[in-house]
């Protein structure tokens, strides 16, 4: 299936630190495949690791949207949010 083999070069780039080159990837990913829950995790720490924090929580939201019990996201979107909200402060 090509969302598998799209997932595997998504993989390559993160693991390459190539999260700009991932992204696409990742959301190429997600729209075939939309309850596969690891492609937004991914692409939630690209974003993050690209300073996009913000961009992230919507990522994870989207996650958590499709299932509202999954551990990892509900995990990530806290700490994601506890991150903004700590570069927030003075």
């Amino acid at each position: 299936e090509k969302a598998l083999g799209v997932f595997e070069k998504a993989e390559a780039h993160f693991a390459a630190r190539r999260f700009a080159d991932a992204v696409p990837e990742y959301e190429f990913v997600i729209s075939a495949r939309d309850r596969w829950k690891k492609p937004y995790l991914k692409l939630a720490r690209c974003h993050e690791s690209m300073g996009h924090e913000e961009q992230a929580v919507k990522v994870l939201e989207r996650l958590l949207k499709v299932d509202p019990t999954d551990g990892p996201g509900k995990a990530e979107l806290a700490r994601l949010q506890a991150r903004i909200e700590s570069m927030r402060k003075p």
